[in-house]
């Protein structure tokens, strides 16, 4: 159960409207809804993921397993 809701900032990255769910000892990101928020699109590789701008393709975040 979400008990809070929020923004985070990820480096340069802004994600607005967060929950937190303080039973999970994980953090989730919903691929599609960061897609949407930052016009982005993102590559996944076997232990890391790439977002990309979607209209410069320049890279804007990464993230690792």
């Amino acid at each position: 159960m979400a008990t809070k809701q929020g923004t985070i900032a990820l480096d340069n990255l802004i994600l607005k409207n967060t929950l937190l769910i303080p039973s999970l000892s994980c953090n989730l990101v919903s691929v599609s809804r960061v897609c949407k928020d930052l016009n982005c699109t993102v590559m996944f590789n076997d232990n890391s993921c790439i977002l990309h701008d979607r209209t410069t393709r320049i890279p804007i975040g990464m993230g690792e397993q």
